[in-house]
C-alpha cells in the first residue's frame, strides 16, 4: 500500500518580490515529482504564503493545518523542497520534526537526504542553523540598506507615497516625493476644517469632518491607487472616509516636510516638500492634545460593559461615552465607532444606564441562581478549551522532549572527552551547537507554558469561580452598589454583549459569558 504524503511549500516575502510567485510553483513541482517518483500517494499540496510573517514564527496556517492532519493520522510522510522552507529557526524545525515523529510522521527533503544517524542529525542541524544564520543577516543587510537609503536623502515608501504626494525619482537616482496638487489640496481642506472650520460653523470634529468629506464624495487614498499599491482596500464605496484616516494626516509630520523612517527607534528625517504651513500644522496637534485630555475625562462615567460591547448592525465595537449639559445632567451612553459608514448605524448611539442593568439582572437572576447551572457551564467551557490547547500542549510535549534530549547528549560529552574519543575542538562544537539548541528550546518551552497557564481553566480555576459565584449570590444588595467588584465578576465570566437597535425605545441584548448566552430587551431612555 502505497504511502500517504502531503507536500509543503513556503514563500517568503524576498521570494515573492524575486521571482512573482514563481518560487512556490516551483517548489511544489519539485515537491510533486519527487513524491511520484518514491510512489507515494499525495493526499493534498498545502502552499504558505506568509505574507510578512516571518520564517522562524510558529503561527503558519498551513504548518498548523499539516500539523493537525499529523495529529489525526491522515498522513504518513510530509514532503518539503529543503530546510528553510519549513523553518529558518532552529528551534521551530526541531519542534516540529519531534511534533510530527510522536505522531508517526516523517518528514523528506527533496534537495538533501539526511539519514537517521549522528553524522545524518549533526548535517541537518549544521544546516538548520545556517539556514537561522542566513535570516538573522539578510534582516542585518536589509535594514543597513535602508539606513543608508534614507541617510542619502531617499525615502522608502514602497509604491505607496503618502496622501498628498506622488513618487519621484531625482538626478540621482534616489526615490523622493513631490506634491500632488489635487490631493495635497484635499489635505489642506481636512486642516482647514479642523482648526478654522468654514462659512457655517467654526472647526468641525474628526467625525463631522468624515461625515463632509463622505457627503461630498471626495475620492480617498485606496481610490485613488491600484490594490497592489495600498495596504489594504477599502471594502465600502468610492468616497467613503473614516476616522482613522483624518487622525493619520492631523498627525503626520511629512506634511511640514519632515518624512521620518523609523532606524531601531532612532528615527532618521528626510526633508520633503511641505504641504500644510507650520503654524496650522501646530493648531491641529495642539487642539488634538485638548481633545486627547478630555477623551480621558470622558471615559470616567459608570459604564459597566466598558470594552465588552459590541454593535449587533455592524460588529464594530461600541465605545463608552459620557455628556456633561450646563445644566448638571450627565448622559452615558454607548456609541459605534464603524470607521466606514456612509449612513448612520442603527447602533451608533445607545444609552447605557439601562443596558448595564439589564446586564447585571441577567447574571444575578438567571446566571448565579442555579449552582448547579454554574458548574455545568463552567465544564462545558473546560472542555471546549481543552481541545482548543491541544496543539500546544503537543508542542510542549515535543519542546520538553527535546530539552531532555539535549540535556542527555551534554551529559555523554564529557565521558567522550575523557576517553579521547574525540578530539576538543570537535567536542567545543558540539557542546555550543547543544548549548544553542537548548536556549531556544527553553525559551519557547516557557511560552507555551505561559500561554497554557493563561487559557487553561483548571478544576481549582472552576472551584474558586463557583466560590466566589457563592458569595456574590450572598451579597447581590452590597455590591449592586459596588462597581469595581462587579465589574471583577464580569471579568471572571467573559462577559461580552452586542447591542441592537430594535426600534427608537428598545433594545436587545445579545449577553454571552463563559455559562452561557441569551437574549433579551431592555428600554433606554
Amino acid at each position: 500500500m502505497a504511502k500517504r504524503a502531503v507536500i509543503y511549500a513556503r514563500v517568503s516575502g524576498n521570494d515573492r518580490v524575486r521571482t512573482g510567485g514563481e518560487n512556490l510553483q516551483g517548489q511544489i513541482r519539485l515537491c510533486r515529482e519527487y513524491a511520484n517518483k518514491q510512489g507515494y500517494y499525495i493526499i493534498t499540496e498545502l502552499a504558505e504564503d506568509d505574507r510578512g510573517a516571518s520564517g522562524a514564527t510558529f503561527d503558519l496556517p498551513e504548518l498548523s493545518k499539516a500539523l493537525n492532519m499529523a495529529r489525526a493520522s491522515q498522513f504518513d510522510i510530509l514532503i518539503v523542497r529543503e530546510l528553510d522552507r519549513l523553518s529558518r529557526d532552529l528551534a521551530k524545525q526541531l519542534i516540529v520534526e519531534q511534533e510530527l515523529m510522536h505522531a508517526g510522521v516523517s518528514i523528506e527533503y527533496v534537495l538533501y537526504d539526511f539519514p537517521d544517524t549522528p553524522e545524518g542529525r549533526l548535517n541537518k542541524n549544521l544546516r538548520a542553523m545556517l539556514a537561522e544564520y542566513e535570516r538573522e543577516k539578510i534582516t542585518q543587510r536589509m535594514t543597513r540598506g535602508k539606513k543608508r537609503k534614507v541617510e542619502s536623502g531617499e525615502v522608502l515608501i514602497a509604491k505607496r507615497p503618502p496622501f498628498g504626494y506622488k513618487e519621484k525619482i531625482d538626478e540621482n537616482g534616489r526615490k523622493t516625493l513631490e506634491i500632488n496638487e489635487e490631493e495635497a489640496e484635499i489635505i489642506r481642506l481636512i486642516y482647514q476644517l479642523y482648526t478654522v472650520g468654514n462659512e457655517e460653523h467654526g472647526p468641525l470634529s474628526i467625525g463631522a469632518i468624515v461625515r463632509k468629506l463622505t457627503d461630498m464624495r471626495v475620492a480617498t487614498y485606496s481610490d485613488r491607487r491600484p490594490a497592489k499599491h495600498c495596504a489594504a482596500k477599502t471594502i465600502n464605496g468610492y468616497g467613503e472616509w473614516n476616522r482613522s484616516s483624518i487622525l493619520k494626516y492631523l498627525s503626520s509630520a511629512t506634511y511640514i516636510g519632515t518624512w521620518k523612517f523609523n532606524n531601531c527607534g532612532d528615527p532618521i528625517t528626510v526633508k520633503v516638500p511641505q504641504i500644510v504651513d507650520t503654524e496650522t500644522w501646530k493648531a491641529a496637534q495642539k487642539r488634538r492634545s485638548k481633545n486627547k485630555h478630555y477623551a480621558k475625562r470622558n471615559h470616567q462615567g459608570p459604564h459597566l460593559l466598558r470594552y465588552r460591547v459590541r454593535c449587533f448592525h455592524c460588529n464594530y465595537s461600541m465605545a463608552a461615552k459620557t455628556r456633561y449639559y450646563k445644566n448638571g445632567r450627565v448622559y452615558n451612553y454607548y456609541v459605534c465607532h464603524a470607521p466606514d459608514r456612509r449612513v448612520e448605524c442603527p447602533g451608533s448611539s445607545l444609552e447605557a444606564t439601562q443596558i448595564d442593568e439589564a446586564v447585571w439582572n441577567w447574571i444575578c437572576s438567571d446566571i448565579l441562581q442555579d449552582p448547579a447551572k454554574v458548574l455545568v457551564g463552567l465544564q462545558e467551557q473546560q472542555a471546549i478549551r481543552e481541545e482548543a490547547l491541544e496543539p500546544l500542549r503537543a508542542e510542549l510535549y515535543a519542546t520538553l522532549g527535546l530539552v531532555a534530549e539535549r540535556e542527555g547528549e551534554l551529559k555523554r560529552l564529557l565521558p567522550l572527552y575523557l576517553k579521547g574519543t574525540y578530539d576538543e575542538i570537535w567536542l567545543g562544537q558540539e557542546k555550543s551547537r547543544i548549548d544553542q539548541e537548548l536556549t531556544k528550546l527553553r525559551y519557547r518551552q516557557s511560552e507555551l507554558e505561559i500561554m497554557l497557564n493563561e487559557q487553561t481553566l483548571t478544576d481549582d480555576v472552576i472551584q474558586s469561580i463557583l466560590k466566589f459565584a457563592q458569595i456574590i449570590k450572598q451579597q447581590l444588595d452590597r455590591l449592586s452598589h459596588n462597581e469595581e467588584d462587579k465589574r471583577h465578576l464580569l471579568n471572571m465570566l467573559n462577559v461580552q454583549c452586542e447591542l441592537e437597535r430594535v426600534d427608537r425605545n428598545t433594545v436587545r441584548v445579545h449577553a454571552h459569558c463563559i455559562l452561557g448566552d441569551d437574549s433579551f430587551v431592555t428600554t433606554p431612555t
